[in-house]
């Protein structure tokens, strides 16, 4: 047996978890970054063999040393991404651990425990790659599972004229509208939510608009200029009427927040309605389908 050897390998498999977990999260990190933590991971087995009785087994150390290697590779500003992070960590390690092991002893090969620590002899090169492999597809399927049956409702900002709301909304597979002119993807939301962050000039005129049930443009001329470059005319048939007009409004920057991912979108459109779009609350707004694709 060959600390070295042993070393080389616990950087390998440390560095295709991480990797995966990076993947998984869809969190952005670094090669070094990657590789530095892969070391901190591998350089903790290194006492281990030489201390028989060392305090390095003990599960609060363990559970720290996983805090800072994800704080290491990923580096994440927020606890939720904190944890969400460290979730799929442990989720990609113990997938690995069990596909391996159940790959190492089908051919009938062995392995031993030595000083706590589980040895495989000889562990091949195409082995690590199959089980990398496997790992994934397996984390992959489990995620796309949870996502299929997840309630889709999620946090969005939205930014206009240094101004920020946050809002539901709701991901919804059935909107398709598009602005018909750039082809942006329009994301339908309450005239209640977006008036928060509206000059008065803005809100009345398309209270008016309500009132009209029709998009005209009297008492444009009192709306500051920067914002009616933000209006866009939206055609659309499905939305409590036939062959109906929505006014639409171009966002400085939006984010949109699921329990895997925050979505940071530039080029899109809300458009205004004016009735509820959830009779219990539940959300405000009705994402694009075009926005949820990775």
């Amino acid at each position: 047996m060959y600390i070295d050897v042993i070393l080389i390998e616990n950087i390998i498999i440390n560095y295709l978890i991480l990797y995966t977990t990076a993947v998984v999260a869809k969190y952005k990190s670094t090669p070094l970054r990657f590789f530095l933590g892969s070391l901190a991971g591998a350089l903790y087995i290194i006492p281990m063999f030489f201390y028989k009785n060392s305090f390095f087994r003990a599960v609060p150390l363990k559970l720290m040393l996983s805090a800072l290697i994800v704080v290491i590779v990923f580096y994440p500003s927020r606890l939720k991404d904190f944890v969400r992070l460290l979730s799929f960590f442990y989720l990609s390690t113990m997938i690995f651990g069990g596909v391996g092991f159940s790959l190492y002893y089908l051919p009938g090969k062995n392995g031993y425990i030595y000083n706590g620590i589980f040895v495989f002899d000889n562990i091949s090169v195409i082995l690590i790659i199959v089980t990398a492999s496997i790992g994934c597809y397996l984390i992959y399927y489990c995620i796309a599972y949870v996502k299929k049956i997840h309630k889709s409702i999620v946090e969005m900002d939205i930014s206009i004229d240094k101004k920020t709301i946050t809002t539901l909304a709701l991901m919804d597979t059935g909107n398709t509208l598009y602005e018909p002119i750039n082809h942006r993807p329009v994301i339908i939301i309450e005239f209640d939510v977006l008036e928060r962050i509206m000059p008065d000039s803005v809100k009345e005129y398309l209270i008016g608009l309500d009132k009209n049930s029709i998009v005209d443009f009297d008492g444009i001329d009192n709306i500051e200029p920067q914002w009616i470059k933000r209006f866009r005319l939206l055609p659309f048939k499905d939305i409590g009427k036939e062959n109906g007009m929505l006014l639409g409004i171009k966002p400085d920057s939006l984010k949109i927040y699921d329990e895997y991912e925050t979505k940071e979108i530039n080029d899109v459109i809300l458009g205004v309605y004016f009735n509820k779009l959830s009779n219990t609350n539940e959300y405000f707004a009705l994402l694009h389908t075009d926005l949820l694709t990775d």
